[in-house]
């Protein structure tokens, strides 16, 4: 059972007990704690209760709606995340051609979104899903909308200049400085993902690279690449490493990991700390991402009433501890590779109580105006 500090005594003995204190770091990652956040509305098809956009598009209020993106704002605001994943897809910023549309109602919605970021100083990890345009679709895949999704572009120096333009234009023009990364498409890599082509074979990813990296060039537009977006947690393969000249930082995603003692599909917690360490040395050898980007994040003093940065100032009142995204992205110059718990006992079903606990508490700090 997963349970609070002052419970841990009335556990039985074939159950595991886990006492969070905020006072004590033991670890600070680099990046913080965060979420993926999309700016996708229209709908992308489900089929045989498969969902073509993973669970990236939908759920939002038009921009325009100023009570309900407050609400969204207060509730990010009580999250405290330190950044954003935040989604989106050609379509919504180039749907034809060398044709923007910067004042589209999901260009308004990601607008709402980078505000939120800026304001708050959340680091912005700006994520091209996929294109869904028709006009950079391979052929075999125009008109189908479950190819078109899948379709990697026809023409990637086409495809770079839209993004390179998209960047330009929210960092240029619109002055986001909150953007500390772009990855140019989600997990590429797959016969069943995205950046495909013809049958449904993936595509490979340094041309990709290559050509965005030298469109934002064009532009002036320095903010790092990150790659190479693949899940789930890629055994390390050096010879496959055919990119590292044209990104800042390495990027992965976990879903199947499991303790130790499970049986079962994905891999082991043990396996998973064995292939991070990995991807971690190479990173870091590297120098990926650089020292400073993003910005060390403060500690928080938890024995007061709010968090402080190191300076002794109070941090705001939404940076407090026990954030739970839908997704955490770890930056590998910064993860620890170390699993923390190992057990051969089974964690019973307390573990919703236990967050619940942290959360009630948490509540209770937000809510003080001391």
């Amino acid at each position: 059972m997963l349970a609070p500090r002052g419970l841990a005594s009335d556990l039985s003995p074939d159950r595991v007990s886990i006492q969070v204190d905020g006072a004590r770091v033991r670890h600070q990652m680099g990046g913080g704690i965060g979420a993926s956040w999309h700016a996708i509305e229209a709908p992308i098809p489900v089929v045989d209760n498969r969902s073509h956009g993973g669970s990236g598009w939908g759920g939002y209020p038009p921009a325009n709606d100023e009570a309900a993106w407050r609400q969204i704002y207060h509730h990010a605001d009580w999250l405290g995340l330190d950044f954003c994943r935040v989604e989106l897809e050609q379509r919504i910023y180039e749907p034809e051609r060398n044709r923007f549309t910067w004042d589209s109602s999901e260009m308004r919605i990601l607008y709402r979104i980078l505000d939120w970021c800026e304001r708050r100083q959340a680091d912005v990890f700006l994520q091209q899903m996929w294109g869904n345009v028709d006009w950079n679709a391979f052929p075999e895949f125009q008109g189908d909308p479950v190819k078109r999704v899948h379709s990697g572009p026809r023409s990637m120096e086409d495809f770079a200049n839209g993004l390179a333009a998209l960047a330009n234009h929210l960092v240029n023009t619109k002055g986001y400085k909150c953007i500390k990364w772009i990855c140019i498409n989600n997990e590429p890599g797959y016969d069943w993902s995205w950046w495909q082509r013809p049958p449904n074979e993936p595509m490979p990813l340094r041309a990709g690279l290559a050509a965005v990296r030298h469109a934002l060039d064009g532009y002036g537009v320095h903010t790092p690449l990150s790659g190479p977006d693949q899940t789930d947690l890629p055994a390390f393969e050096p010879g496959k490493i055919d990119f590292d000249e044209f990104i800042g930082a390495y990027d992965l995603h976990c879903y199947y990991a499991r303790f130790d003692w499970m049986t079962g599909p994905g891999y082991t917690l043990r396996e998973a700390e064995q292939r991070l360490r990995l991807w971690r040395e190479w990173s870091s050898a590297r120098g990926k991402p650089p020292p400073g980007i993003p910005p060390a994040r403060p500690i928080g003093d938890y024995s007061g009433t709010r968090p402080r940065y190191a300076n002794g100032a109070a941090c705001p009142s939404a940076n407090l501890p026990f954030s739970f995204p839908a997704r955490i992205l770890t930056f590998l110059r910064h993860c620890s590779a170390a699993a923390e718990l190992r057990t051969s006992t089974p964690i019973t079903n307390g573990i919703s109580d236990a967050f619940r606990s942290l959360r009630t508490s948490r509540m209770n700090l937000a809510s003080r105006s001391d």
